[in-house]
């Protein structure tokens, strides 16, 4: 019976050898800088879901970047601020905010789009064809000179 539970003393010592090795193993490997396999998977399966979620936003962004056959998202208020001029409809300057009527949500939901691209351009999204939304030209893309005062 004594060497029974000897044996088993030496065989529950082996197994915390075994874990202390392991244990030792994992810290000495992140005070070195190193990442433990378990984790890198986890931070790989993250990056994999970020990067599908990713792709989803670059393919909308693509899609509604060209307004009308070549004409990037800026110019649908351009027109849209000429047409309302056209008609007889204009946009005032300084339209209320806090109760503005149809025309002029459409007009701050373009804007919206307008500001959109100007942001993902400041981050260098695009590249080429971009002018348009740097702060600079943002007035003129817009159409601010069919808007009146």
């Amino acid at each position: 019976m004594e060497n029974g539970n000897y044996a088993l003393f030496k065989q529950v010592n082996k197994i915390k050898g075994v874990f202390m090795l392991c244990m030792f193993k994992g810290w000495l490997l992140k005070i070195l800088g190193g990442v433990p396999d378990h984790e890198h998977q986890k931070v790989m399966i993250e990056k994999n879901e970020l990067s599908a979620e990713l792709e989803i936003h670059r393919q909308f962004i693509a899609s509604i970047y060209f307004y009308a056959g070549n004409y990037p998202a800026w110019k649908a208020q351009q027109e849209y601020r000429e047409y309302l001029l056209d008609i007889g409809l204009p946009l005032k300057r300084n339209y209320s905010i806090t109760h503005p009527e149809n025309r002029e949500q459409v007009d701050i939901y373009l804007g919206r789009i307008v500001d959109g691209f100007s942001v993902l351009n400041k981050k260098g999204y695009f590249r080429y064809g971009a002018d348009h939304f740097r702060n600079e030209h943002l007035s003129n893309a817009r159409g601010d000179n069919y808007l009146t005062s």
